[in-house]
């Protein structure tokens, strides 16, 4: 059974416009989105702080601890 409609809400503009083309090849139609209400946090990230909160795992770390454990580091 081929769906009439679809509705996709993704991330990554990529999958968003893959999934809108296999649309559009098997005339189905499409409502995509990309949701990107945390693209300014990912691209401000720091993947060291992310590193050391992943290494505590168990312990909750802000961001400003996981810097003040890194600098504590060097």
């Amino acid at each position: 059974m081929t769906p009439k409609t679809i509705l996709f809400v993704d991330d990554k503009l990529k999958n968003v416009r893959h999934v809108g083309n296999f649309c559009e090849k098997n005339k189905i139609k499409y409502f995509g989105f990309k949701y990107s209400y945390l693209d300014e946090e990912i691209k401000s990230s720091d993947p060291q702080i992310s590193e050391t909160q992943a290494k505590n795992f168990g312990r909750v770390l802000s961001n400003t601890e996981a810097k003040k454990m890194l600098l504590n580091k060097f």
